[in-house]
């Protein structure tokens, strides 16, 4: 029987305006659809939270996991939230993009051109990066707020980019999968949203085993103890890393993934 908590239509879009998104966010149906990895996971984080993603890592670093973080607003990092930044790198995390000050690309788009986004928050944000040793490769939109053209010109500056999809649909029917496309969705594990569940996480994290696939997740700042919206408790970090060690799953980053073929 299928996992689901949204029991109606007027739920569903109570969920959809709470976090923000757009038809164009929704994930399509991945194009390579049918191809098949070695089984893994891969666990994102946004935003600029680099104290609480270190000091988490020493928790998370029993379990061998590995981690892309999407970094904005670097411009206004401390020198100590760089050195960290670096430590996490040197332990196989991967640094990637998130803008220079987490701009909402679809409005910022549409009020000033594509040019003008590109200009003002993408090439600052990688020239910073890059200038203090983090070769960025790819990239998170904020809010999950993406459209075509967005794509498009994105995919010319990075290798991989990723968007956002939402609820709690069965797992042969969820977006959250790496296919072989370099547009990938993930899916949120912090608390506040309505499909987080352990138990229903380890239904997709079993399904990618079972079918050769490679779940993608995010979430945003790492707590002990969950005190408002875009938190991840540890008892949810740790909960998937366990289960990921306990049945075999590889830990990926994104840029990992890019030079992977199927099997």
């Amino acid at each position: 029987m299928p996992y689901c908590k949204i029991t109606s239509l007027g739920a569903l879009l109570c969920v959809l305006i709470f976090i923000g998104c757009s038809p164009d966010d929704i994930a399509p149906e991945p194009e390579n659809h049918n191809n098949s990895y070695e089984p893994g996971i891969v666990l994102t984080f946004d935003d600029t939270y680099v104290n609480e993603w270190y000091q988490a890592g020493q928790l998370m670093d029993a379990y061998s996991w590995k981690a892309t973080f999407f970094i904005t607003k670097y411009a206004d990092f401390t020198p100590e939230q760089k050195q960290q930044l670096h430590g996490l790198n040197n332990k196989g995390h991967e640094i990637a993009g998130h803008g220079l000050n987490h701009l909402k690309a679809t409005d910022y788009m549409a009020q000033h051109g594509l040019d003008t986004y590109i200009n003002d928050e993408i090439t600052p944000m990688r020239s910073i990066m890059d200038a203090d040793g983090f070769n960025v490769r790819n990239f998170a939109y904020p809010y999950g707020a993406r459209n075509t053209e967005l794509d498009t010109r994105l995919l010319q500056q990075f290798d991989i980019i990723r968007g956002t999809t939402y609820g709690m649909l069965p797992p042969e029917s969820q977006n959250c999968y790496y296919a072989g496309n370099r547009l990938v969705y993930g899916l949120g594990i912090d608390d506040s949203y309505a499909h987080s569940d352990i138990e229903y996480f380890k239904t997709l994290m079993q399904y990618a085993k079972e079918n050769g696939k490679i779940i993608i997740f995010y979430g945003h700042k790492t707590v002990p103890n969950v005190t408002g919206d875009y938190q991840t408790s540890y008892a949810m970090l740790e909960g998937i890393c366990k289960y990921a060690q306990d049945n075999n799953l590889k830990f990926y980053t994104i840029d990992e993934l890019r030079n992977l073929q199927p099997l």
